[in-house]
Formats: structure tokens, sequence, C-alpha cells
């Protein structure tokens, strides 16, 4: 257990990691969090990396061009990030940007509700492939149906959709020691489109739209856009203003795990689920990682504000059925 200031998602798979053998029969007895397991880990790494990479030769200079230019940087921040929203147009979303009211953006109070499930990875990712989208694309449109049917069988469905802060890595490859490394993106989900399909569509174009848009801009201006979406909710966030105001109505989350089972001194791990936060407004985080052949989904709710949030797990598994029927997977 951490706090999140402490630790992005990235990290803390590579330190879960640190502890874990892809080898039933492997045998660890220091802690993840010791030198020694560390420095293990590091050397595992660098053992399966072959030269460098184009990704690794820009990083080094992004580094060195970050030393001379940090006021263009920042200043190119700024522009980008005035431009955004003085547009307001298009699929590009923005914090604040028409995000609706919804019961999911209340006051939260100390109890917590925790739900967890896992589905097949290929299951998700067949319906990205079939609609010319991303995993990630059919991740948010799973999450996005979920939450529709959730709120039109326990509150209401706003009239606007349902906007998502979506975290993305800014962790340059290889890098085990920055603690956090993490960009947010403002995604649409379409909530207030019926039809699957053309939800999925609309949460494409914006998924892509908020890509393009750091796409575009360097690794430090990335980051300092990412601490400028973050100002006015900080603002908002001591003056208790939050839930009357919300940037965005959720928060959903993708972290990449190990693709193949891992052990621990003979045990084979079952799975990770997840346990993130909800904040002040935002009463629901939805936070998944992709572990072997599967997504373990983790669900973390005000209890008080999202009441029978064990039925999310139902309507995410109906959710996927509706979009395997839109993309014809099933009939």
């Amino acid at each position: 257990k951490y706090h999140h200031a402490v630790v992005d998602g990235a990290r803390a798979i590579h330190l879960a990691q640190s502890m874990l053998s892809k080898s039933p029969r492997a045998r660890v007895h220091d802690s993840p969090l010791s030198i020694e397991a560390g420095n293990r880990y590091r050397e595992r790494l660098q053992h399966d990396t072959q030269g460098y990479t184009d990704t690794e030769l820009r990083n080094v200079a992004d580094f060195l061009k970050a030393q001379f230019d940090t006021s263009v940087q920042l200043f190119g921040a700024l522009k980008k990030f005035t431009g955004a929203w003085i547009k307001r147009s298009g699929p590009l979303m923005m914090p604040f940007m028409e995000v609706p009211q919804s019961s999911i953006n209340t006051q939260v109070d100390g109890a917590r509700r925790f739900v967890a499930q896992s589905w097949p990875f290929e299951r998700v990712r067949a319906i990205g492939r079939v609609f010319d989208g991303t995993f990630n694309d059919a991740v948010l449109a799973v999450c996005a149906g979920t939450l529709r049917l959730y709120l039109a069988n326990h509150a209401q469905v706003p009239e606007k959709s349902l906007k998502a802060m979506v975290p993305i890595s800014l962790r340059r490859e290889g890098d085990l020691d920055a603690s956090n490394a993490v960009g947010f993106l403002s995604a649409d989900l379409a909530t207030n489109i019926a039809d699957a399909g053309e939800r999925f569509s609309a949460i494409q174009a914006s998924a892509h739209a908020g890509k393009q848009f750091f796409h575009d801009l360097s690794a430090n201006e990335a980051q300092l856009v990412s601490i400028l979406l973050q100002v006015p909710a900080m603002l908002l966030l001591p003056l208790g203003l939050m839930s009357r105001l919300p940037p965005y109505n959720t928060v959903i989350s993708n972290v990449p795990g190990p693709r193949q089972p891992m052990y621990w001194n003979g045990a084979r791990l079952a799975g990770m689920y997840p346990a993130s936060v909800v904040t002040e407004g935002i009463a629901l985080n939805i936070t998944m990682v992709t572990y072997n052949k599967n997504i373990d989904f983790g669900f973390m709710a005000c209890r008080r504000s999202l009441p029978q949030a064990q039925r999310l797990i139902d309507y995410m598994e109906q959710a996927i059925v509706e979009l395997e029927q839109a993309a014809g997977i099933v009939e």
C-alpha cells in the first residue's frame, strides 16, 4: 500500500515485478523495496534490451535540449494549452469543458466500496479491431457503456455525455526512478449516445484528438501542460467546489502489466486488481491492469454516492456484449 503522490501506476508495476519471477522455481528473499531487489530487476531489464532504440536516443536528445531552452518549453506549453482552450471545438476535450453534473460527482465520505473482476484480454481487443480502433479505445467504450447502464438503472443519464480523466504515461523507456511521470487527457465517453457502435466512434475520435495533442508536445511541454490542466482543480478542491464544478466525471486508468504468468516463491500470481483512489467530487475510479491473458479491473467508489456499486461488474459484462453485438462478433 502506498500513496499515489509517491508512485504512479507504471512504477507500481515495476515494483511488483521486482519481487516476482517468470519461473515457479525462483526463490526471492528480499523485500521488493530493497536495493538488492531493485538492482536485480534492473539487470533483468538490461539483459532483455538489445542496443539503443530510437526512443532512447530521442530521450537523450530531449534531455540535452531541455537543459538549454526551459523557457522556450514553458512558452510552447502555455501557447498550446491556451490554444486548445480557445478553440473549444471538435473532438478534443479539456477539463471543465461540457462536463455535466451527475450522481458520480458528489462530496465523498470515508466509506468505500471496492469491486474487482477479470475479463479476457482478447475479448476486449477484438472489439477494438473490428471498429478499427485501439485496445484503449475499446476499454474506454466498455467503461462508457458500463456507466451509462449504471446511471440508467440507479440514477439518471445526463443529457450531456460524461467526461473521463485518462492518465497517460510520460515515463521514458527504461525509467525506473521517476516516482510519477504521468500526463492527463480528457476523453468524451459519449454516454448520451444509445447506439454502442456510434458511441465507440465518438469515443475513438475524442481519444485520438487527445493523444494527438500530447504527441505534438515535447516531453517537457507535456509535463508542463499536465500540471496546467490540474491547477484549476487544485484551487477548487480546498474550497469544496469540486462537486459543483467538476473538471471531469470520473477517472479511467489502464496500466500495462506483465503479459505472462508471474510467480512469487513458487506461488502463481492469480490477478492484479488495482485499488486506486476517489477524490472530493469524483466518487468513482476505474483502474485496470493487463496481466497474463486477462484485464483485471478494480472499481473504487464512495459507498454513499454510488449505491450498489457491486452491480458495476454486471453492467460491464452487459456493455461488452452490447459492443460485441454492434461489432457483429456475436448475434
